[in-house]
């Protein structure tokens, strides 16, 4: 990060995004060069990130068989949205509850953010996406600390 960086938002977003695709591992990495550019461009306040995350307990047959086969994915994946614009997909979890817990205590992302923001399939229907949501609420979020 270098002198030109100012307090101009589109020289910040610039710093930001040369951050971004130089940083080794596309999540906590890229948090906390984003937070550097942050203060170094003089803004005052702390900035809020977010993360977000596919997170399935396995805690019944449903469970297991929708997402039972576990997730595959280490680490983030890079797409691009158009020929300018990068997007970091956040990677999958499915395991029974405390594998899943001992798994998102590693992320690096999800500790360095302000924010997870989880994604379900919506295809799956407004009773089975509840269910999921309960599961991380009951069995995941009291594990971690999550309020």
């Amino acid at each position: 990060m270098g002198s030109e960086v100012r307090n101009e938002p589109a020289e910040l977003n610039s710093q930001i995004r040369r951050d971004r695709r130089t940083a080794a591992h596309p999540t906590g990495r890229a948090d906390s060069a984003f937070r550097a550019a942050w203060k170094e461009a003089g803004h005052k306040r702390t900035p809020r990130t977010s993360v977000s995350r596919s997170i399935f307990p396995l805690l019944d047959d449903r469970d297991r068989r929708y997402f039972g086969q576990g997730s595959r994915e280490e680490e983030d994946k890079i797409g691009f949205l158009d020929e300018n614009t990068r997007a970091i997909f956040g990677r999958s979890y499915a395991a029974e509850p405390e594998i899943l817990i001992e798994q998102l205590r590693k992320d690096e992302a999800i500790a360095e953010a302000d924010t997870l923001l989880l994604t379900i399939p919506n295809q799956l229907g407004v009773a089975y996406n509840a269910h999921v949501m309960e599961a991380i609420l009951s069995s995941i979020a009291p594990a971690l600390g999550w309020h």
